[in-house]
């Protein structure tokens, strides 16, 4: 009584399917000897095809076309600026601006540059980061009360 029969019906007739095979398994074991055999690694094996390596190239004429492309030459309608001093000064902040002194200290008297603390570009810049810092802080403390 072939009468009521799915075209997936035919399908799975013609191909002689059997839900209860072992084909699950035969790949597992074809899997298993091909590991022992060491045809294949541990880790993550895909079957598939192998794409081909992208060459990566720097083409700054297509990137600077592409930035005239996105660039958008509006004037500013809105906006908000905000001057204000740094944040106090946290205890953990002072205590690693104040290791941070006498470590750069002793190193410069290790190496007899000749440079006082007060002069010294790594100390400057150390300084220069940290009053950065604590500027961004007491922006988000300020600019807390004008989010809606």
């Amino acid at each position: 009584m072939h009468c009521n029969m799915t075209e997936y019906d035919e399908i799975m007739e013609k191909a002689d399917y059997d839900s209860d095979s072992d084909v699950d398994e035969d790949s597992d074991e074809e899997l298993k000897e091909a590991f022992a055999a060491g045809l294949i690694k541990p880790g993550l094996n895909v079957v598939g095809e192998v794409r081909e390596k992208r060459v990566l190239k720097n083409n700054v004429p297509a990137m600077r076309q592409k930035l005239e492309e996105i660039k958008n030459n509006l004037n500013w309608i809105e906006r908000l600026d905000l001057i204000n001093g740094p944040a106090p000064l946290a205890p953990e902040l002072a205590y690693k601006e104040d290791l941070h002194n006498k470590e750069r200290s002793k190193q410069l008297t290790q190496d007899k540059a000749g440079v006082k603390l007060e002069d010294d570009v790594i100390h400057n810049d150390f300084k220069r980061e940290m009053m950065f810092y604590r500027h961004r802080q007491q922006f988000l403390r300020v600019f807390q009360g004008f989010i809606v």
